[in-house]
């Protein structure tokens, strides 16, 4: 694949692919009120301060719209830009964005052209597709401000904590 050669990737494991599917298998969604949007805003807040100890920008949207948005101190504009990039990846290809990186650096998916306009898409952790048992995207949850593999396992375990499910996790 021609142009995978020439991109650099963020880092990852080719053996994180296997976590993650069954991270997404795993984490399941019917509809999430706006009260569930909130608890899960405030387990990624709280997540972000107590067990990952930085700052993150936090974002969660539903109904096509965003339901939930903290940015925490030391956060700023340059950590929205990248939670849009990661959004866009996601919603391009129907799986995370951490994903979509290990499948595309593998081999695994193809390198779509639109994957090389950096201003647009990032390959790289941080989006996390909400589906329901029928596998239909109902909305995403997002980080930004961690390194990224953090960006996305933050985002994880809200939402299996949320769900009260256990899940792998992608930090040893």
């Amino acid at each position: 694949m021609e142009g995978v050669e020439s991109m650099e990737f963020a880092n990852y494991r080719p053996e994180w692919l296997d976590v993650l599917k069954v991270q997404e298998e795993r984490i399941r969604v019917e509809k999430l009120s706006s009260d569930e949007v909130l608890r899960l805003g405030t387990i990624m807040v709280r997540l972000a301060k107590e067990k990952y100890k930085k700052p993150a920008a936090l974002r969660v949207i539903t109904s096509g719209q965003v339901t939930f948005s903290f940015l925490m101190d030391g956060t700023d504009r340059n950590n929205e830009w990248w939670m849009d990039k990661k959004l866009n990846t996601c919603r391009m290809t129907g799986v995370s964005s951490i994903r979509s990186l290990v499948e595309v650096a593998e081999g695994l998916r193809p390198m779509e052209p639109e994957f090389e306009i950096e201003n647009n898409f990032a390959l790289c952790g941080g989006c996390f597709p909400l589906k329901n048992a029928a596998g239909k995207t109902i909305g995403y949850a997002l980080c930004s401000g961690l390194p990224h593999e953090c960006d996305h396992q933050l985002v994880a375990d809200a939402l299996s904590e949320l769900l009260g499910i256990e899940i792998p996790s992608l930090i040893g």
